[in-house]
């Protein structure tokens, strides 16, 4: 029993040096930044959420930014919980959901936009178009670019992401494109790495 505790001290001992290593690097790349920043973050499937939650504490908590999440891999319920119980200040954020509107989500939230299905790109972008206009955020954080190639065309993807790019710098919005290290298409990536002002790497 002693062991099994040991062990169990160990995973959360090495979860928390994780953690604290990608808080860390986070906090470095993102504090050389001005407000305006473009980048793409790629990161491994075990370390994605970490870094998501890293990147949205240093921006929503520590820089007082306000954002819009454009979330294609949780619905809005669950993404929420989420980030509440990661002590993230949701009242800064506006969703859009990409993925509720499949499970036939109607519910209308104040704070959240619910999309048809996640394909559809043309809403994705007369939304986030909108909420430019409104200035509704000084971010916009898309999780991410591995699922928008999933339920699109690379090179849609590629198109609609370096418009979405071109429009945040347009309204003077920082923009943070989040992608996995290994997926479905990673040329992607490489695709809109020229239209971002650096892409981090963390593994």
């Amino acid at each position: 029993m002693e062991k099994k505790y040991a062990e169990q001290l160990l995973r959360g001992s090495e979860e928390k040096g994780l953690k604290d290593s990608i808080k860390n690097k986070i906090e470095r790349e993102f504090g050389e930044k001005p407000k305006d920043f473009m980048v793409a973050v790629v990161t491994s499937a075990e370390n994605y959420f970490p870094t998501d939650i890293a990147i949205l504490n240093y921006l929503v908590n520590t820089r007082e930014m306000k954002g819009v999440y454009v979330a294609m891999n949780k619905p809005y319920p669950t993404l929420v919980k989420i980030l509440q119980n990661s002590n993230i200040d949701t009242d800064k954020l506006f969703f859009i959901d990409a993925i509720s509107g499949n499970l036939g989500q109607d519910e209308e939230i104040s704070n959240c936009v619910f999309l048809s299905n996640p394909a559809a790109i043309s809403e994705l972008g007369m939304t986030v178009l909108n909420l430019c206009d409104e200035k509704k955020a000084d971010f916009l954080l898309l999780d991410s670019l591995s699922t928008l190639v999933i339920y699109n065309d690379r090179l849609d993807s590629v198109k609609f992401t370096h418009y979405l790019i071109t429009q945040l710098r347009k309204y003077g919005l920082a923009g943070v494109i989040m992608s996995l290290d290994k997926y479905k298409d990673p040329e992607a990536i490489k695709d809109i790495s020229m239209f971002v002002d650096n892409v981090i790497h963390l593994k």
